[in-house]
C-alpha cells in the first residue's frame, strides 16, 4: 500500500492543493518582505535622525508592533483596515460595503510585522559603520548622495543581509497565521 496516496494530484489526492498553498505562501512572503524593507528604510532613517518627532514615531511603532502578538496585528489590520477604507469612502460619498482582498490584507499585515524587525536590522547595520569613513568621504568632496550610494549602502548591506535572512524566516513562518483572513 502506498503511504503517500493522498499527495497525488487530481481528485484522489491533495497534491494540487498543497502546491497551490506553497505558491501562495511564497508569494505572500516575497511581497511582505518587500513591503517590510520599504517601510523599514524610512523607519530606520527616522530612528537615526535628530528630529525628535520622527524618532519618537518610529521608536513607538517598532516597540508596539514587536511587543504585541503577530496574530493581533493581523486581526487589527484585517478588521480595522476594511473599516478605515469604508470610512474614507464614506467621506467621499460612497455608502456601499467595501471588502479588501485577503491577499492584500495579508501582505500589509505581515509586511508591517516584518518592517519592525527589518528596521532594527538596518539601524544596527548603519551604526556598525565607522564614522571615520563618512568623514573621509566628505574630505574627498563627495556629495551626501554619493556618500550614501557608494560608501554607506554597500557596507550596510554587508552587515544587514544576515539579519534580513533571519527576518525572512520569521516572515515565512508568520504566513501560517494569515489563514484567519480567509486566504486559501
Amino acid at each position: 500500500m502506498f503511504k503517500f496516496e493522498k499527495l497525488v494530484f487530481g481528485d484522489l489526492g491533495w497534491g494540487d492543493e498543497f502546491l497551490l498553498a506553497l505558491f501562495m505562501t511564497i508569494a505572500v512572503s516575497i511581497c511582505s518582505m518587500g513591503l517590510g524593507i520599504f517601510i523599514a528604510i524610512f523607519a530606520a532613517w527616522s530612528k537615526l535622525t535628530y528630529n525628535k518627532i520622527l524618532n519618537f514615531i518610529a521608536s513607538f511603532y517598532t516597540t508596539v508592533i514587536r511587543g504585541i502578538p503577530e496574530l493581533l496585528v493581523i486581526y487589527l489590520i484585517f478588521f480595522g483596515g476594511s473599516a478605515a477604507v469604508m470610512k474614507v469612502a464614506k467621506t467621499f460619498g460612497y455608502v456601499g460595503y467595501i471588502e479588501l482582498h485577503a491577499f492584500t490584507i495579508s501582505v500589509i499585515a505581515i509586511g508591517v510585522i516584518s518592517a519592525t524587525y527589518s528596521t532594527e536590522v538596518l539601524r544596527a547595520a548603519y551604526l556598525s559603520i565607522n564614522k571615520g569613513q563618512i568623514e573621509a568621504a566628505k574630505s574627498l568632496g563627495l556629495s551626501k548622495f554619493h556618500i550614501f550610494l557608494k560608501i554607506l549602502t554597500p557596507q550596510i548591506l554587508k552587515h544587514a543581509i544576515p539579519g534580513l535572512g533571519n527576518v525572512w524566516q520569521v516572515t515565512l513562518k508568520d504566513t501560517s497565521l494569515i489563514s484567519v483572513t480567509g486566504l486559501v
